[in-house]
């Protein structure tokens, strides 16, 4: 379980606590080599110092006339094997590193994939969840750079420290002050830091959301055709350099303040290193310390300042800086999931609802209430209404997709609070109005529809034919293997094809119960008319579902269930409803004028 504190954040102890199995678990081999190779270079970066210092003192011995050349000649031979197995090392470490990461954050992007297929559809209707979404897929790169800095900092740096803290201390204890000479001021530079650039991000954070927004405003295919078309490039511009120059102005305030901070500090380092260097010289004359040793320590004092410097300000402050977006991570990875047992599902299925409501996320008002229907085996419902009757919600009702608020669902005999959306999905096909143009070839987009099964050819090339998708070699030259993207060096359709791609992929897939929520926005009334005549022989003794607004084509269907402020007002057929005071009646009417 996780556990927050007061503020609502989630404990780091519980990052490391969750973060670190999940890492160890995507890649146990590759974890543990990355430990022992980053022990390994904490080990000979120690050890160079080590044969330095011999190699120093074996040079004194030579004119000393107490060492032979020879034996010169072998210490420098240990130091020159010492520094070549730590650079080899330190490049181990570093390519592991690298790859490590690309390898983990996959398998995690995989669970955060895994875990949405199993969240309550119905929380996809939140804004708030949508951005904890967002917000986890961010946090899963800094997650992976959070623990891989844990351990770059636990099996390389500390291990470090301890050692050279050893080799000094068998010098001379009273070095190991220069540790801490050095090390407190560096520290508390990068926690005046650490404070000052939290702040500013508090500040700065919604003004760099403007200027972003502006950016795209000027730049994304989203929005350019319609800023150029009206003329208001240089508005966009304007109001995009007041942002920018308003982000810099906070951002530079900062930063004089944080080198202001820093040059103290670093007198105080440099303080430090005067004692470093009083100290040592005064072992050296007192015969405490060797001039190999003190050559040594001299040298390694650079790498030492330089390391700690990391460490601290690059490595803990990362950690840091980082450490807050694996709160939406784990809050989401530890969301509560839509459980349900499976079932099969073969037979052509009857719906029925009882009492049934819905009120989506973070709002009121009911979006449907009161709904009693029962739809007979191999019948086709149409479902007519004004915009935000309730269509769209009772479709995703009536197939298991929403569970609702209050009463019952039951699709075949089960009821949708205990069925998975596995089961009820394998027996459902679709063309919705807001379809997807997936950047992958033809034959992708189509099989998409069908994950399960092995790809079919026949079947893709009947499901083609039958959304009058036709295959000209202008516009797929490789056929069925055309990349449906010029970003990927493939073509781009028209609104037609794609809506001809996005009925292909519904018919593809194998059905017992088949939906068309608006599916003709990009289609001329001739090609539409064909549509809904495929639609009819296809979906003849199967359970099926037409949503749409032009009350012509609902004629087609067994019944016409017509809804108005999420309540069903009338059901019934065409020529019923037509003949009778109601809504459906007037909707007809006011639209059929248009057509005299």
């Amino acid at each position: 379980m996780i556990i927050m504190n007061k503020s609502g954040k989630i404990k780091i102890i519980d990052i490391i606590k969750t973060m670190i199995p999940m890492v160890v678990k995507a890649c146990p081999l590759y974890f543990g080599f990355f430990c022992i190779v980053s022990l390994l270079t904490a080990a000979l970066s120690t050890m160079n110092t080590v044969t330095m210092n011999n190699f120093l003192d074996s040079i004194e011995k030579f004119f000393n006339k107490t060492c032979t050349f020879y034996g010169v000649c072998l210490e420098l031979l240990f130091l020159g094997i010492c520094l070549i197995s730590y650079q080899a090392a330190n490049g181990v470490m570093n390519f592991i590193g690298d790859d490590f990461s690309t390898k983990v954050e996959g398998k995690i992007r995989e669970k955060i994939n895994i875990k949405s297929s199993k969240i309550n559809p119905t929380d996809f209707e939140n804004p708030l969840f949508l951005d904890d979404i967002n917000k986890a897929e961010e946090g899963t790169e800094s997650g992976i750079f959070i623990v891989r800095m844990i351990l770059v900092v636990s099996m390389f740096y500390i291990p470090y420290f301890v050692f050279i803290g050893i080799y000094l201390y068998k010098l001379r204890p009273v070095l190991v002050i220069s540790i801490a000479l050095i090390f407190f001021p560096i520290m508390i530079s990068q926690v005046i830091k650490i404070k000052l650039f939290t702040n500013l991000e508090d500040e700065i954070a919604p003004i760099r959301r403007q200027f972003k927004y502006y950016e795209r405003c000027l730049i994304d295919k989203e929005y350019y055709k319609e800023t150029r078309s009206l003329g208001c490039a240089g508005y966009f511009m304007k109001l995009y350099k007041e942002s920018l120059s308003k982000y810099n102005e906070y951002t530079l305030k900062i930063q004089k303040r944080v080198i202001k901070i820093e040059i103290c500090l670093k007198l105080f380092t440099l303080s430090g290193y005067i004692i470093v260097l009083f100290i040592l010289i005064d072992s050296m004359l007192k015969k405490y310390i060797s001039i190999g040793a003190f050559g040594a320590v001299c040298g390694v004092l650079i790498t030492f300042v330089n390391r700690m410097q990391e460490l601290i300000c690059k490595h803990i402050s990362s950690i840091m800086q980082h450490i807050g977006t694996q709160n939406n991570l784990i809050r989401f990875l530890s969301a509560e999931e839509r459980t349900g047992k499976d079932a099969v599902i073969n037979d052509d299925p009857s719906i029925r609802l009882d009492n049934v409501s819905f009120t989506y996320p973070g709002t009121t008002s009911d979006a449907l209430a009161d709904i009693n229907l029962y739809v007979n085996p191999g019948e086709t419902i149409a479902l007519v209404g004004e915009n935000g009757s309730g269509k769209s919600t009772l479709i995703k009702i009536l197939i298991g997709l929403y569970i609702p608020s209050n009463g019952d669902v039951e699709i075949a005999g089960y009821n949708t609070k205990e069925v998975s959306i596995k089961s009820l999905s394998s027996i459902i096909s679709g063309v919705f109005q807001k379809y997807q143009r997936y950047k992958m070839t033809l034959k992708e987009n189509i099989v998409i529809s069908d994950t399960i099964s092995d790809v079919n050819e026949k079947r893709v090339r009947s499901a083609a034919k039958e959304a009058d998708l036709e295959m000209r070699k202008v516009d797929f030259s490789d056929g069925y293997d055309t990349m449906l993207s010029r970003e990927f060096d493939g073509v781009e359709l028209s609104g037609g094809q794609w809506q001809r791609v996005a009925l292909a992929r519904g018919f593809y897939k194998l059905h017992n119960m088949i939906i068309l929520d608006e599916p003709t926005a990009a289609i001329d009334p001739i090609e539409e008319t064909k549509l809904y005549n495929k639609f009819q022989k296809i979906s003849k003794d199967k359970t099926s579902f037409i949503v749409t607004h032009r009350l012509g084509s609902a004629k087609l269907a067994d019944r016409i269930i017509v809804l108005d402020k999420g309540r069903i007002v009338q059901q019934g057929t065409h020529e019923s409803l037509i003949n009778q005071e109601g809504k459906y009646r007037e909707m007809y009417n006011l639209q059929s004028k248009w057509y005299k």
